[in-house]
C-alpha cells in the first residue's frame, strides 16, 4: 500500500557521522532567517591557491577555527552541497550529527520503519505472554546489560524455524516497508537537542553538554506491504513455525494481505499511548507545565491519528521490554536496573519503581519531542515487493 508520513516534530535518523565548523558555515538571510551551508571540502580546496592551501592547513589546527572567517570576501554558494534552517538560534556551533541522506537529499529509510514496527509488535506479543516474565528472568542470571536483555526472547518471537534463531527465518522478512523519500523540497532543519534528567529533588535538569543534529520535516512516501515471496515460505520445511506466527502480523493465512495495514495501525496506536504513559509519569514528577502542554497535545493527536514513532529520541527496544518487566515483576525490574546502571530505586505500593527509570527524555531546544510521523495512506492500492 502507497504510504504518506508526515513529520509532526523533528525526525533525526542518524549517519553515524558528525562534522565540524571545516564542513560548514553559518548564515542569516535578508529575513532574518538563519541557515547553515555545508560545504564540499573538495570544492572548497579545489578553489584556493597553493599559499592558501598552505595557511589553511596551518589555520585548521586551531580549535577556534571558523571557515566562515577564513572565506571571508570568497563566494561560498558554487561550493555548497545543501542548506539547513537553522533553529537553535547558536552563533557558534562545535559540530553537528548528520542525518541519512540520498545525494544529499533526507529521507526515512525502511530499516527504520521496520524498526519501529518490530519494536511495538514484539511489545503486542510479551504484554499477554505468560512466559515473558520467567524468560527475562532467564537472561538475567547470565548477563543483564542494554544490548542483550532480552534479545533471546525477541528472537524466539519472531524466528519461523525450529531451528537456533537465523535472520533468514525471521517473521519480519516477509514485512515489505520501502523507503520512504520526500515529496517536495528537501527540508533539513538544524536543532539543538536538550537531555533532561529526573534528579533525587524531583525537578527535570538539562544535562550541560549539548547535541546539534540534522532533521527532516515535510512529507514522505513510501510502500508498505508483504512480501508475495511468504506463499512459497509457508510450504517450505525450513519456515515450519510461519503459519502459527502469521497472527503476529494480524494475518490468518498468507493470502490475508490486507489485513496487515490495519493491524500494525492498531498495534502502534497502542503502542504509542503505553510509551507515552511511560513519559509522562517522568514528566509529572518533574512538575514542568511546559512539557506536560506538549506532552498533551501529542496524546490529543494520537487521538485522532494514526503516529509512528523512529530515530533518535525514541528509546530502544531494552527500554520497551523494561516497561513491561516494571509492570509484570517490579522488584526483577529493579534488580535488572541496579545492574544495568548507577540505579538504587524501591518499589513503591503501587508497585512502581522510585524514582521512576529509565529517568530521561530528549526534547529539541524549541520544546518538540522527536521523532513522531503522522501516517496517512496515499491511496488504496495494495502493493507487493519482494
Amino acid at each position: 500500500m502507497r504510504i504518506t508520513l508526515k513529520a509532526l516534530s523533528p525526525v533525526h535518523i542518524g549517519t553515524g557521522i558528525e562534522y565540524s565548523p571545516l564542513e560548514f558555515v553559518l548564515n542569516t538571510d535578508k529575513g532574518n532567517r538563519d541557515w547553515l551551508w555545508r560545504i564540499d571540502p573538495s570544492r572548497f580546496l579545489s578553489s584556493l591557491s597553493e599559499e592558501r592551501r598552505d595557511q589553511f592547513v596551518a589555520a585548521v589546527n586551531n580549535t577556534n577555527f571558523d571557515l566562515k572567517r577564513f572565506a571571508q570576501g570568497m563566494d561560498l554558494r558554487p561550493m555548497r552541497r545543501y542548506i539547513v534552517r537553522n533553529f537553535t538560534g547558536k552563533s557558534h556551533i562545535p559540530a553537528v550529527r548528520e542525518c541519512i541522506k540520498t545525494a544529499d537529499r533526507a529521507y526515512i529509510p525502511g530499516s527504520s520503519l521496520k524498526g519501529a514496527f518490530r519494536t511495538a509488535l514484539l511489545w503486542s506479543v510479551a504484554k499477554d505472554d505468560e512466559r515473558f516474565v520467567s524468560a527475562i528472568r532467564e537472561e538475567a542470571r547470565v548477563t543483564v546489560n542494554k544490548g542483550t536483555i532480552g534479545k533471546r526472547y525477541e528472537e524466539s518471537v519472531f524466528n519461523c524455524s525450529n531451528k537456533k534463531y537465523n535472520p533468514t527465518y525471521d517473521l519480519l522478512k516477509f514485512l515489505a516497508v520501502s523507503d520512504f523519500m520526500p515529496k517536495a523540497v528537501n527540508k533539513i532543519r538544524l536543532d539543538k537537542v536538550r537531555t533532561l534528567s529526573l534528579r533525587r529533588d524531583g525537578e527535570l535538569k538539562e544535562k550541560k553538554f549539548e547535541i546539534f543534529v540534522e532533521a527532516v520535516s515535510g512529507s514522505f512516501e513510501g510502500t508498505i506491504g508483504v512480501s508475495e515471496q511468504i506463499a512459497a515460505a509457508i510450504r517450505h520445511p525450513e519456515y515450519g513455525y510461519l503459519g502459527q506466527k502469521l497472527a503476529i502480523l494480524g494475518m490468518d493465512s498468507p493470502d490475508d494481505t490486507d489485513a496487515v495495514i490495519p493491524h500494525l495501525k492498531k498495534v502502534m496506536r497502542e503502542f504509542n499511548l503505553r510509551c507515552l504513559e511511560k513519559e509522562r509519569r517522568l514528566i509529572e514528577e518533574a512538575h514542568d507545565e511546559g512539557i506536560e502542554k506538549k506532552m498533551k497535545g501529542i496524546e490529543n493527536r494520537l487521538g485522532k491519528s494514526d503516529l509512528i514513532r523512529v530515530g533518535f529520541g525514541v528509546g530502544t527496544t531494552y527500554q520497551t521490554l523494561f516497561g513491561l518487566i516494571e509492570e509484570k515483576d517490579p522488584e526483577l525490574a529493579a534488580e535488572i536496573a541496579s545492574k544495568i546502571g548507577r540505579y538504587r530505586g524501591t518499589v513503591s505500593p503501587e508497585g512502581c519503581l522510585e524514582p521512576p527509570y529509565p529517568k530521561t527524555i530528549e526534547m529539541t531546544a524549541a520544546g518538540y519531542f522527536l521523532g513522531w510521523l503522522e501516517w496517512l495512506n496515499s491511496d488504496d492500492s495494495n502493493l507487493h515487493s519482494a
